[in-house]
C-alpha cells in the first residue's frame, strides 16, 4: 500500500538491499503514482537490479499474480539515482549523507539533517 504522502511526491526510506528491502520498489516506481527521488549507492544499484531480476526468473508466481516483471525492473533503474559515501545530498531542505555499514558491500548508515537536528 503506498501511503498518501508518498503518492505525494514525498521520498521514502528504503533502506539496504535484501529481497525484503527492494523488493517493492519495482512496484512503488512503475505502478503508483510517486514522483519523488530514490537514492542507493552504486554497489546497491548493481545489486538491486541482480537480486529482483533472479527473484523474477525463480518466481513461482503466476503471470497474473505477480506484481512487477522484468521490465519494470529496468525501468526503476532510470529512476534511482546513486549516491556517495560521505556526499551530502539536499533534497526539500532534508540533507542527508551516507557512511559505509561495512558489513555487505553497498550498504549505508544514513544521517539525516532537518532544520539542523
Amino acid at each position: 500500500m503506498v501511503k498518501e504522502e508518498e503518492s505525494k511526491g514525498e521520498s521514502p526510506w528504503r533502506l539496504g538491499f535484501h529481497l525484503d528491502h527492494p523488493a517493492s520498489l519495482p512496484y512503488f516506481l512503475q505502478k503508483t503514482t510517486f514522483k519523488g527521488r530514490v537514492f542507493m549507492t552504486h554497489a546497491t544499484k548493481a545489486i538491486y537490479k541482480l537480486l529482483l531480476t533472479d527473484y523474477v526468473k525463480v518466481s513461482k508466481v503466476s503471470v497474473e499474480d505477480i506484481l512487477f516483471d522484468e521490465h519494470d525492473i529496468n525501468k526503476s533503474m532510470d529512476k534511482i539515482e546513486v549516491i556517495d559515501f560521505h556526499k551530502t545530498v539536499d533534497v526539500n531542505d532534508i540533507k542527508f549523507w551516507c557512511y559505509m555499514a561495512c558489513h555487505v558491500l553497498g550498504l549505508a548508515m544514513f544521517i539525516v539533517d532537518i532544520a539542523g537536528v
